[in-house]
C-alpha cells in the first residue's frame, strides 16, 4: 500500500499581518500624494516667476506676487518688489489695478490707476 505524503498545512496570515499592509500601503500613498502635490507647487511658483531667491529675500513680495498669479483674470503689467506694489489689468473687465499690500501685510488693496490724460494717449499721438 502506498501512501500519501503528508502535506504540511500552510500557516494562515494573521489579522496583524494584513493590518500592517494596509498601514504601510497607505503611509507610501501618503508619501506619493505629497510629493505630487509638492512638484506641482513648485512647477505653479516656478511659472510665476517666484523662484526661491525671491522668497528669501523678499518673502511679503513672493507671497502678494502668488496671490495676483492665482487670479486668471489678471495679468501683470508691471512690479516693484521694492515697495511691495504690482500693476495688473483685468482680462474681462480691460480695467488697470494697483494691487499692494496693506501695512499689516496680511491683506492686498487694490486701487484703479487714473486712466492717462485724453493729450497723451497713443491715438491722439497717431493723429498728430
Amino acid at each position: 500500500m502506498a501512501t500519501s505524503p503528508v502535506v504540511p498545512e500552510r500557516k494562515k496570515r494573521g489579522a496583524l499581518f494584513w493590518i500592517l499592509i494596509g498601514v504601510g500601503s497607505l503611509f507610501l500613498l501618503a508619501v506619493v500624494a505629497i510629493g505630487g502635490i509638492s512638484y506641482v507647487a513648485y512647477r505653479t511658483m516656478a511659472n510665476a516667476g517666484v523662484t526661491t531667491d525671491l522668497l528669501k529675500s523678499n518673502p511679503k513680495f513672493a507671497a502678494h506676487k502668488m496671490l495676483v498669479m492665482v487670479n486668471q483674470d489678471l495679468e501683470v503689467v508691471s512690479e516693484n518688489p521694492a515697495t511691495d506694489e504690482i500693476i495688473v489689468r483685468s482680462k474681462s473687465k480691460g480695467t488697470t489695478l494697483l494691487h499692494r499690500m496693506a501695512s499689516d501685510g496680511k491683506s492686498a488693496i487694490m486701487e484703479p490707476v487714473p486712466a492717462p490724460a485724453a493729450e497723451e494717449t497713443p491715438e491722439k499721438a497717431k493723429a498728430k
